[in-house]
């Protein structure tokens, strides 16, 4: 896991290869849903009026994790995001999940410079920057 990757076409390939590689791991996953939430602006100042929340949970984005993700204990996880430069722990960092809890995941870095340095990955908000959709939505 430290040194290879697996590559797939599709995002749906991706998550259905997730599923079967949790399912291999023993022990109860634990499920991580994000709160989706418009960002109001000048030009939609009602949005949340007009778009369900369902249609939120339904957008996938490049860089963005799902609406929905599961994860178990000694499962593998890759770093979306740059969360702290200093620490190393940035884009392409790889982690295994070693606590699960409500708001924060303890993990080990498995590969870099902080090799089994234990980091623990808050809950954060994140904001697609894909210009092709004609609202701002805020996840977390």
């Amino acid at each position: 896991m430290q040194e290879r990757c697996i590559l797939a076409a599709t995002n749906d390939e991706v998550d259905q290869l997730n599923s079967h590689m949790l399912a291999m791991l023993p022990g109860d996953s634990h499920t991580y849903l994000s709160s989706n939430t418009f960002q109001e602006s000048i030009e939609h100042p009602d949005i949340d009026d007009i778009h369900p929340s369902e249609i939120l949970h339904g957008l996938t984005f490049s860089g963005l994790s799902n609406h929905e993700i599961q994860l178990k204990i000694s499962a593998p996880m890759v770093l979306l995001r740059n969360l702290d430069p200093h620490l190393r722990l940035c884009n392409e960092t790889r982690l295994i999940v070693e606590r699960l809890g409500s708001k924060v995941l303890e993990a080990r870095i498995i590969t870099g410079h902080n090799i089994g340095q234990k980091v623990i990955i808050p809950r954060i908000d994140l904001t697609p920057s894909a210009n092709d959709i004609p609202f701002a939505l805020k996840r977390r």
